[in-house]
């Protein structure tokens, strides 16, 4: 979920601009400020208001802390994690898996291969179900846009999960 801080919201509609959805955001005086909500019923959670704001107004709900706090705990915790770790962390990428490691993570998996049962299973339904035209995305923000703005597009969504969730349905 997106959140603002309102103490932080300045009313310069930076986010407004960026976003790519109409009504997304709600102007509200705030104790006679301008302040840029969201409107939760119409956000798609895609992140590019976050990513404007300048005034650090806009931030993602995180939960790394309940994440570590479970890990510290001795909960066993299995991770699935992107092929862009890589990109992320650069040269040190082996390090922070060997910290997270460290830290208590039962065991590691690396999404792709959730990505090769998420192929296999568009091969499938193409062959079996005579699935034609498939809209095949992991982006969440791409789905909430189609499920809330273009519902001629529905029928063409995947009637596979995104790579990630076949991943941790196969590894449950």
């Amino acid at each position: 979920m997106i959140r603002i801080d309102p103490t932080m919201c300045v009313g310069c509609n930076a986010c407004i601009r960026a976003c790519p959805v109409n009504d997304a955001n709600i102007s509200q005086r705030i104790e006679g400020r301008d302040v840029i909500d969201v409107n939760e019923k119409n956000c798609i959670r895609c992140g590019a208001c976050v990513e404007a704001c300048s005034h650090n107004a806009r931030y993602y709900d995180d939960d790394t802390r309940r994440f570590f706090g479970d890990i510290k705990s001795g909960k066993k915790v299995t991770l699935l994690v992107a092929p862009s770790v890589r990109v992320a962390f650069g040269s040190s990428w082996k390090n922070v898996l060997k910290m997270l490691r460290k830290y208590g993570a039962d065991k590691i998996y690396d999404v792709s291969f959730g990505a090769d049962i998420c192929t296999y299973m568009h091969l499938k339904a193409i062959k079996e179900k005579r699935v034609g035209k498939i809209i095949s995305h992991p982006c969440a923000a791409l789905t909430d846009y189609i499920l809330k703005y273009r519902h001629e597009l529905i029928p063409y969504l995947s009637p596979v999960h995104s790579p990630i969730l076949c991943g941790a349905i196969y590894i449950r």
